[in-house]
This record gives structure tokens, C-alpha cells and sequence, in this order.
């Protein structure tokens, strides 16, 4: 083999070594931003899905309010259908919240009616009223929520929300022990 042959193979050789090397850098580039650009995009529609079931529940918990301040002051509060339907619906966006220091509270308050289940009425002495506790817990909820969409820390529940999240784990821890008769 002649020199000048010998020079074009190495030559040959580094292009097509150089050629297989940028095609896989080009190529590593682009899985890498797929991934990314994927990653991105859930994390997007996550928010987007947040952002709507908190939406859906600050809407919910103002329904729940008006619906609940026009039973005020009569002598029997009565629990309505479009009550029970409001909180269902809090009930069901608040599974695509996911942050557990929102989610926690928000069951709780489903779980107990937003305060004008019975099975609260201990827990919120004070108040005698129904609609009253409705309405505030309900208040508690959106500012809660508010928070949360601004950005904010959440604040940790007190008040109506508080008493009724401690109730829930207390009764979650009943039903753990096994103590039915007390539920």
C-alpha cells in the first residue's frame, strides 16, 4: 500500500468515525429533549388539571355558601340535594389536587358536610347554627384554595376546617381499632 492510499483511508476513517460520532451526539440530543419536552408537558397538564379542580372548588364552595346562607336563621336546617351534589362534586376535584395538605382538608370537609353533619356537632361548639358552619368552613376552603393558586405556603387548617380534619383521623383511627359502635 502506497502512502497516498494509506493517508485517504485514515482520512476516510476520521469522516466516517467523526460522521458516526455527530450522527449519535445528534441523535442523544434529541431523545434527551423529547424526554424533557415530555417531562415538561405532564408536568403542565398536572398544573393545568390543578388549577380547574381548584377552580371547581372554590365555584363549588360559593354555591355552597349562597345555598347554605338562605336556610339561615330557620328554626330545622335542611340538608338539600343540590347541598349533597356541591359537595360531591368538591368531593371529585379534589382528587386531581395534588397536594396532600389540600386534599386532606377538603375530605374532611366533604366527610362532615362542611360542618352540618351530626356526627360534627360536638366538635364545633360554639356555633349551634348549621348553615353558619357551612358557610364558614366553606370560607376557610376558598381561602385555603386562594393560597394555593397565588403561589403561597397553605396555611395548615384551623378553625371549622381543623376541627373537622381531627375528627375525620379520629374517626379513621376508630375504624382501624375496629370500634364500629362508636361511629
Amino acid at each position: 500500500m502506497t502512502p497516498e492510499i494509506a493517508v485517504g483511508l485514515i482520512g476516510m476513517g476520521g469522516a466516517l468515525g467523526g460522521a458516526l460520532l455527530g450522527g449519535t451526539a445528534t441523535f442523544a440530543g434529541v431523545v434527551y429533549q423529547q424526554k424533557h419536552s415530555a417531562k415538561r408537558s405532564d408536568e403542565e397538564r398536572r398544573t393545568e388539571m390543578a388549577t380547574q379542580a381548584a377552580d371547581t372548588i372554590l365555584h363549588q364552595t360559593q354555591k355552597l355558601k349562597e345555598l347554605a346562607w338562605t336556610t339561615r336563621g330557620e328554626e330545622e336546617f335542611t340538608w338539600t340535594q343540590e347541598m349533597s351534589a356541591s359537595v360531591e362534586t368538591i368531593r371529585l376535584a379534589s382528587l386531581r389536587i395534588p397536594h396532600k395538605n389540600i386534599r386532606d382538608p377538603l375530605e374532611a370537609a366533604c366527610t362532615f358536610k362542611f360542618g352540618a353533619s351530626s356526627k360534627l356537632r360536638g366538635d364545633l361548639s360554639g356555633v349551634d347554627d348549621p348553615s353558619v358552619r357551612v358557610v364558614v368552613t366553606a370560607g376557610e376552603v376558598q381561602l385555603m384554595l386562594g393560597a394555593y393558586l397565588r403561589g403561597e405556603s397553605v396555611p395548615s387548617p384551623e378553625g371549622f376546617l381543623g376541627r373537622a380534619l381531627a375528627a375525620e383521623e379520629k374517626l379513621y383511627r376508630q375504624i382501624q381499632q375496629g370500634r364500629w359502635s362508636e361511629i
